[in-house]
């Protein structure tokens, strides 16, 4: 092929892009090509040479079996082009060429662009768009006497974005390939949806002109042609490029499709970012019978191919698209792994076609969940980003496809074909849903997710409908709607259970239970866990669900103040995760985080600090040193470490979580509330009361302007209220103490643990206050001791902390005895306990002055001493007990044998 006109070098580069994009392709339904250079000054593309005539002249008079057959074929060649990263852009008939071997061939790719990219070159002005620079009939003069955008391709067969000049992508091709089978079919060419009337901009001078058959108003139905092609060719052609086929794959697939063969579906939940299910559409499933096994790559590439690899290397931040992009390049190797063993398994066997159909079918929904993630993350928000890696590790494996029960219990798809179409268009919306959880910032839940389960109710199946519903609640979680979430989840349940889908009910059960912990709703919570559990049994005891199953019980536990119950539970949780096999680093990193928090519950504070350690260790190998979740774990060290007293490592980790977080989101992301509430703890424990001020009041505006309903707003409050009585402000005190009880109980209820802190505040202010009110103390601490003991446990840190507070107050009040007996109870209690380091110190000297009130000096000098010395050696604070000591205690009455 030499171009005799192609001298200019805007025409030059033109021809070196079409040779270019042709070269990058090596398919049967391609034409080759082999060398391009020039000679004698003209660009010359030595290419295959297909001795026969175009698609146009191949198809007329032909059965439409067989003309759907060729389109197929060339379908498969443009579908290769898609999957490298291109875009053909005119797609026609005449763009096909056809051997005398009756293989069809795609080429002339003189109009191609990147996928995923603006363009391949900027031919003229590096500034402007290709659209604008190459020849079209579409260029004109508007009325209003602008010059109207030119348009590359032939009109005939465009997409109306692509008409309009709003640019092309895979799916305008889509639809020039489904206008192009349709005229062939029908006899006249569609135009927007497969309507009668000819498509916009194309005049009948054009239709006339001898390019194709123009329109026949009379033209009938070709004989014989199914529905189910017609109706795919139809959403093909559909005018918004998002109600089209996903990819031109999926098109493929229900042109082929049998429909008297039996083909049905199954609903299978997913769960792994928030229990999101996904039941992928028959139609992407569908394999010709005589389909190899080893077509994975092709199956996979449209999801993970170059295009999108540098798509998204341009838009994840630096440093974190390596670990990301190792994650998705594996579990994509996976996927095709699985769906070779799926095929060759299924043939080897000669198992029934519905085997197939199902493995396929939960295939098809692992590479939509990999799609939908890869689709978040290039929206580039910092916060998708940060979850991205652990999101890849945390989805369903490709493998579990190949289970005998792929899929869960079967739930048969409708046979009509349009209905199908609207099934997979749902789903396919369905899927984006799922993904949104990783910034639920991004998404309005009035909004998008609204339009997602409208979409998905209007299909009239129950599954699709589930599944968006489940969604939508993950969703609505994230963004603490939680009644609006339950109610999700309690709709799914009977839908999905209803419609006998086993394993989209008991997803929609674990979700359930989470929401109606979170509501108090603890009876009904742990109710719909016994029946998730016994559906789980039911369905085959898979390890994966049983982690989840785990997960969300111990969710309830902690709701429902049982700490214990829930450090066991987390203990089974990561046996589970153990025993499934190899475990992905971040999930290894996530167990080791989750029970750090669960020991940390429990007051086993050098158990919790070292989880917490392996976490930040293991984070960092998998993620490097500067990830967000790097910094989550981190905070949580900090937290144990300033409990433990070990204040300069809680500041080391503390500062370092910080710094990450405001360089990756800014300095008013809600993540930087941890380190600074760990920053203000220390500050105020090492006597820096103006530093802790201004964390905590950093830390409580940032929860002001997030989450205005957040009960750690209250906290926050409460804190602020501790330092001012620290610093004998007590005028500021105590209305900041009573605002945050108050925000607490019209938050939480009367009677949650959470109060504690506050009431041991509010004890304590109303005891030191100058006037003091000994009642309202003790009404406050005995209150504080009693939830306590109900919801933490009679040995937990904060109940001990807050019967000292009580026994304080009973000496105040003038009744010391009963200090006595509640202090040496605790004292002796206290031996075997894991305790908070300067809590011991604390007991005896609070025990010291209650013997002294009654009269045994002797001992209560001898607590004294070693009270101090217990503070000295944590190097502590120990300035009241050596006061008290100078007061009371002489040489003589000291105990001899202490200090």
């Amino acid at each position: 092929k030499v171009h005799a006109g192609a001298t200019d070098a805007r025409g030059l580069e033109l021809l070196r892009v079409e040779a270019r994009a042709m070269a990058q392709l090596a398919h049967p339904h391609v034409v080759e090509v082999f060398e391009v250079g020039m000679h004698q000054e003209r660009l010359f593309i030595a290419m295959e040479l297909v001795d026969g005539g175009t698609l146009r002249t191949w198809q007329q008079d032909r059965p439409w079996r067989e003309v759907v057959g060729a389109y197929l074929a060339a379908g498969e060649g443009l579908a290769a082009a898609h999957h490298a990263g291109l875009v053909h852009r005119d797609f026609k008939p005449e763009n096909v060429l056809v051997g005398a071997d009756d293989r069809p061939r795609v080429a002339d790719f003189g109009l191609v662009l990147g996928l995923g990219r603006r363009s391949l070159e900027t031919l003229e002005d590096p500034t402007s768009d290709v659209d604008a620079q190459l020849p079209s009939r579409g260029s004109g003069i508007t009325r209003a006497g602008v010059a109207t955008r030119a348009v590359a391709g032939t009109p005939r067969y465009m997409a109306p974005e692509q008409k309009a000049g709003l640019g092309a992508d895979h799916r305008a091709d889509q639809y020039a390939f489904a206008a192009s089978l349709w005229e062939a079919l029908h006899g006249w060419r569609p135009g927007v949806g497969g309507t009668r009337a000819l498509a916009d901009g194309v005049d009948e001078r054009e239709a006339s002109s001898g390019e194709g058959p123009a329109r026949a108003a009379d033209a009938s139905e070709p004989a014989g042609v199914p529905r189910h092609v017609v109706a795919a060719l139809r959403c093909a052609l559909a005018e918004d490029p998002s109600d089209r086929w996903p990819g031109l794959d999926a098109l493929l697939a229900e042109l082929r499709r049998d429909p008297a063969a039996r083909r049905r579906s199954v609903a299978r939940g997913v769960g792994a970012l928030g229990l999101a299910a996904a039941v992928a559409g028959a139609v992407l499933a569908t394999r010709p019978d005589d389909a190899p096994c080893d077509d994975g790559m092709t199956k996979i590439e449209p999801v993970w191919n170059q295009a999108r690899r540098r798509e998204l290397a341009a838009v994840v931040a630096d440093g974190a698209w390596p670990a990301i992009e190792q994650r998705v390049h594996a579990r994509a190797e996976a996927w095709v792994d699985a769906y070779g063993r799926a095929c060759r398994a299924t043939q080897l066997r000669a198992a029934d076609d519905d085997v197939l159909h199902r493995r396929m079918l939960c295939l098809s929904a692992r590479r939509n969940e990999l799609d939908a993630l890869l689709g978040a993350l290039a929206s580039g928000s910092r916060s998708v980003v940060g979850h991205a890696a652990e999101a890849v590790d945390l989805l369903p494996a490709s493998e579990r496809c190949l289970e005998p029960n792929a899929g869960g219990t079967e739930v048969s798809l409708p046979d009509d074909p349009t209905q199908r179409v609207e099934i997979a268009k749902a789903q396919q919306q369905v899927a984006e849903l799922e993904a949104a959880v990783l910034d639920p910032t991004t998404l309005d839940p009035a909004g998008k997710a609204e339009r997602v389960v409208t979409m998905a109710r209007a299909t009239g199946w129950a599954p699709v409908l589930a599944q968006a519903l489940i969604a939508r609640g993950v969703l609505e979680y994230e963004q603490d709607r939680v009644a609006s979430s339950a109610a999700d989840y309690e709709e799914a349940i009977h839908l999905a259970l209803a419609a006998g889908s086993d394993e989209l009910a008991l997803h929609a059960m674990m979700g359930a239970a989470w929401s109606m912990a979170d509501l108090r709703r603890i009876p009904e919570a742990t109710l719909m866990l016994s029946n998730a559990r016994a559906l789980w049994e039911r369905m085959g005891r898979a390890s994966y669900e049983e982690r989840l199953l785990l997960g969300a019980e111990c969710h309830v536990a902690l709701q429902d103040d049982r700490p214990h119950d829930a450090l066991a539970l987390t203990r089974a949780q990561i046996a589970v995760t153990e025993r499934e096999g190899e475990v992905p680093i971040t999930l290894e990193a996530t167990n080791q985080y989750n029970l750090g928090i669960a020991l940390e519950d429990t007051g086993e504070l050098a158990e919790a600090f070292e989880a917490a350690s392996k976490a930040v260790a293991l984070a960092r190998e998998a993620l490097g040193d500067d990830h967000p979740t790097v910094a989550r774990y981190q905070g949580l060290a900090a937290l144990v470490a300033s409990q433990r007293r070990d204040y300069d490592t809680a500041v080391s980790l503390a500062t370092h979580a910080l710094e990450i977080g405001e360089r990756w989101y800014g300095p008013d992301h809600i993540s930087l509330t941890i380190p600074l509430d760990v920053l203000g703890e220390t500050a105020r424990h090492q006597g820096r009361p103006d530093d802790a001020l201004a964390y905590w009041r950093r830390h409580l505006e940032l929860y002001r302007r997030h989450d205005p309903e957040s009960p750690e707003i209250p906290k926050r409050v409460i804190n602020l209220a501790i330092l001012a009585a620290e610093g004998r402000d007590f005028a500021s005190a105590e209305p900041l103490a009573a605002q945050g009880l108050a925000g607490l109980e019209r938050r939480l209820g009367p009677n949650a643990p959470q109060l504690v802190q506050a009431l041991v505040v509010t004890g304590y202010i109303a005891r030191e206050r100058p006037e003091p009110d000994l009642v309202a103390s003790e009404r406050d601490l005995s209150r504080a001791v009693a939830l306590a003991t109900a919801g933490l446990g009679a040995d937990h840190t904060e109940t001990i902390n807050a019967e000292l507070e009580l026994a304080n107050t009973e000496v105040a009040a003038g009744t010391p005895e009963r200090a006595v007996a509640r202090l040496e109870r605790r004292l002796a209690q206290s031996q075997g306990l894991e305790l908070p380091a300067l809590q011991p110190s604390q007991l005896r000297e609070a025990l010291a002055k209650a013997l002294a009130a009654t009269g045994a000096t002797q001992r209560a000098c001898a607590l004294a001493t070693e009270a101090e010395d217990g503070l000295r050696e944590l190097h502590a604070d120990a300035a009241s007990v050596t006061e008290w000591l100078g007061q009371h205690c002489t040489g003589a009455t000291r105990d001899p044998t202490s200090g």
